[in-house]
């Protein structure tokens, strides 16, 4: 594993995948609560058969409690 630097506030959004990083859990359960709106930080829109997702980079680096752009997560090595 090597830990990668990502300045949140350089993106328009932020991936499903990167906020599941970010926060230590599955790309699943943030869908599922984006869909169940029980986050702050981001919505899903159903559009006729699949969802659509955004995640703020503001709203997330408030809900993770860093007034930091720059946070550091881990990445798997290839």
């Amino acid at each position: 594993m090597t830990k990668k630097k990502i300045n949140l506030m350089e993106l328009k959004e932020v991936p499903c995948d990167l906020a599941a990083k970010i926060l230590g859990k599955g790309i699943d359960f943030i869908r599922y609560g984006l869909q169940q709106k029980a986050f702050q930080f981001g919505v899903a829109v159903k559009t006729s058969s699949s969802y659509t997702y955004h995640i703020s980079p503001y709203l997330l680096s408030q809900y993770i409690g860093t007034s930091e752009p720059e946070i550091e997560i881990e990445e798997e090595t290839k």
